[in-house]
């Protein structure tokens, strides 16, 4: 439930968020048995809302309002076509696009249509465009000012109005106490959905001229986007540069050795992000709620090009007998490295847990964390050195584990993340039997592409 909230409104109208028009005709008639007052009030109001449909439980809460405030000795409002156009469109927006989170409340308007959105907080710092709503969809041109209801199971009629009635700041609004003393309503809108209620009140009365604008609008003027559910955006779409240390593994996960590093006599620099780097271009993504946009899971398509480098006194090559990558020691003296590095170059699937604390779009907090899958497109050894007689250029084929699987985690606000991740396979396709295998690891950062 939301602290009541002001609106203004303009000259252009809108279609409702899900594609359809609002159409203003065929009310139908109903009957009053409460009294002959009622009855009166009644056919009133199918007058100044002949075009206007209202669903029955919109009805239904605008008679249980009306009841209320007649028990407090306060006249029925009037409904009005221009407010209930604005009620609708905008219960129909929270039912299906979810603008408000911690942050933003139920006075928030979502992008998903051909009005200007906004993130609606306590401190009314975007309140003009909350207000701006009635004015951006209807020729209404006087003030308005909306209470929200929601229910996270149901709501009804009874219900919304329960829920007022019990919040001081809502009840006065209705029954003009307070600070609303001052505002006799003279114009009512009504929304509902399945779990939103809303109610817009207006001080200024639906003029005859406005509402023959209203209800002569043809739903082909309205201009409203057509709906598109709104995209959830996780933190995998984008671009990483990140630098690459070893860690050597032996045993199983109950009893093990591990330690920081590449194995001895190898020559792989670790750390260095000069020497050994990895570059990630991860270009699709999908991201699944799973607890509104808090909460939920990615996945995707990406690219992941892996550079280890080796220092100029190791030249590495592949033992069969011991089935582990070994090195070759060089003499400084006689040759001159100017190329030895690995190259591996991965087309990678993840499979990530993500945590937000903003919506679509936003420059929250955001951690995301699980595994990554990926499959060898390429891995090669270059080697390249010079001596006084001789120049040596080698590129083959090295192996380069096939298979990747990582574990990863990023953690950052807005668009960039402190981004790490461990291999949970080894480096290199080997089998040792007396030495550690190696696995690799990386640091670096994220920046995620604009949604």
């Amino acid at each position: 439930m939301e602290p009541p909230a002001r609106a203004a409104s303009s000259t252009q109208t809108n279609r409702i968020a899900n594609g359809s028009c609002v159409n203003l005709t065929d009310m139908k008639s109903r009957s009053y048995s409460s009294s002959l007052a009622f009855l009166v009030v009644f056919f009133g109001l199918v007058n100044s809302v002949s075009g206007q449909r209202l669903s029955e439980e919109e009805m239904l809460l605008y008679d249980l309002v009306m009841e209320y405030r007649g028990q407090n000795g306060l006249p029925a409002i009037p409904l009005s076509e221009s407010l209930t156009i604005v009620a609708q469109a905008h219960v129909l927006d929270l039912q299906k696009h979810r603008p408000f989170d911690n942050t933003c409340n139920m006075h928030s308007w979502s992008a998903n249509g051909e009005w200007t959105s906004c993130c609606y907080t306590s401190d009314h710092a975007e309140a003009e465009c909350m207000w701006n709503k009635p004015r951006e969809l209807t020729t209404y041109t006087g003030k308005g000012y909306e209470i929200a209801h929601r229910n996270s199971a149901s709501t009804s009629p009874s219900t919304a109005l329960k829920s007022w009635k019990s919040s001081k700041g809502h009840n006065e609004v209705i029954i003009n106490k307070g600070v609303w003393k001052s505002h006799p309503w003279r114009a009512v809108g009504i929304g509902m959905s399945q779990h939103f209620a809303v109610i817009w009140f207006g001080d200024l009365a639906q003029s005859a001229e406005a509402r023959a604008t209203a209800t002569s609008m043809p739903c082909d003027s309205l201009n409203l986007k057509k709906e598109e559910k709104a995209k959830s955006v996780g933190n995998w779409r984008g671009f990483s540069a990140s630098t690459v240390s070893m860690i050597q593994f032996q045993g199983n996960m109950e009893d093990y050795d591990a330690s920081l590093g590449a194995r001895d006599g190898l020559g792989i620099v670790s750390g260095d992000v000069t020497q050994s780097w990895r570059v990630e271009f991860n270009p699709f993504e999908k991201r699944q709620r799973v607890l509104g946009e808090f909460i939920g899971l990615t996945t995707g398509l990406g690219f992941d090009w892996w550079r280890v480098g080796i220092d100029d006194l190791h030249r590495l090559q592949f033992e069969d007998a011991s089935n582990s990558v070994t090195a070759e020691v060089l003499s400084p003296d006689s040759i001159q490295v100017t190329k030895n590095h690995v190259n591996a170059v991965y087309m990678r699937i993840p499979l990530l847990a993500s945590l937000h604390t903003y919506k679509r779009g936003g420059n929250g907090f955001h951690l995301e964390a699980g595994v990554v899958g990926g499959f060898l497109l390429q891995g090669q050894y270059i080697f390249e050195q010079k001596n006084l007689s001789i120049q040596e250029y080698k590129r083959e084929d090295f192996p380069v584990n096939p298979f990747q699987l990582h574990g990863r985690m990023a953690i950052g606000f807005g668009k960039m993340s402190l981004l790490g991740e461990v291999s949970l396979l080894p480096f290199f396709d080997e089998s040792p039997l007396d030495t550690p295998s190696m696995h690799s690891f990386s640091v670096g950062l994220q920046f995620r592409f604009s949604d």
